[in-house]
């Protein structure tokens, strides 16, 4: 297993978004956190980051909690650290029907996801219908974005830590092309198994996303990354016609 920079991986692993209609003078836009920022009160440096997509007047910014249940520390952690600092803020009420869910993210210019238990969020979202409206919400220019179990629902495959404790894939929204690991640099059997899901074809090529650093996904532009930590990045994973397992890192963002 050869990992190293190689001429072919960012066009094997670059995640393309869909080709979408601009929204304003923003291009479509996802920003996945590997982990940290204020819900957590770690690295946060990755608010400013977040916040500086917010230009001009859309500053309307809109927190879901299912993933934690709507743990209480981090709403309070959104009210104080993030509201403050926009025009317009507000939690998702989690039993929300339908086409008020649909009201309430079309009346945000940002939608960020905390982080949890994906997987279980995950179904909330296909039983409720959510995940149809988040779709909807981006294709119509609301910027989505999160940290952990709210980066990794944005892909079509992802690996997460599983009730058993174990590291399980699970199947995302289909958003961003390829696969994602959160956390990428802080437990010890993340890495190993990312690499071996993906050198074993389970999971397709995708990003291992440090704590402390966030990755941009605009649209016709390859991802890049941006961190608040030094040491940590976001790297591409692939796999060759060959089995040969690649890693890299990816560019910064500018």
């Amino acid at each position: 297993m050869a990992l190293g920079a190689g001429s072919t991986l960012m066009s094997q692993v670059i995640v393309d978004l869909p080709k979408k209609e601009q929204y304003g003078a923003r291009m479509a836009k996802i920003i996945a956190i590997g982990g940290g920022g204020f819900t957590t009160l770690t690295s946060s440096g990755l608010d400013d980051f977040l916040l500086s997509h917010l230009n001009g007047t859309a500053r309307r910014i809109g927190y879901v909690g299912t993933a934690s249940d709507d743990d209480p520390a981090r709403l309070r952690h959104f009210n104080e650290l993030i509201a403050p600092r926009v025009s317009h803020a507000s939690v998702f009420p989690s039993d929300t029907g339908a086409d008020d869910a649909r009201q309430w993210a079309a009346s945000h210019d940002m939608i960020y996801v905390g982080g949890g238990d994906a997987a279980r969020m995950l179904a909330r979202w296909r039983q409720t219908g959510f995940n149809a409206v988040l779709a909807d919400a981006y294709r119509n220019g609301a910027i989505l974005a999160g940290v952990s179990a709210g980066a990794v629902c944005w892909f079509e495959h992802a690996l997460v830590r599983g009730a058993s404790g174990a590291m399980e894939p699970i199947s995302g929204l289909g958003l961003l092309k390829g696969s994602m690991c959160a956390h990428f640099n802080v437990d010890a059997d993340r890495r190993p198994a990312f690499l071996n899901g993906i050198g074993s074809r389970l999971l397709p090529s995708g990003l291992g996303i440090d704590d402390g650093v966030a990755v941009v996904f605009r649209d016709g532009v390859p991802p890049a990354a941006w961190s608040a930590k030094l040491g940590c990045w976001a790297y591409g994973v692939s796999i060759d016609a060959e089995g040969s397992l690649s890693s890299v890192a990816l560019p910064a963002f500018v």
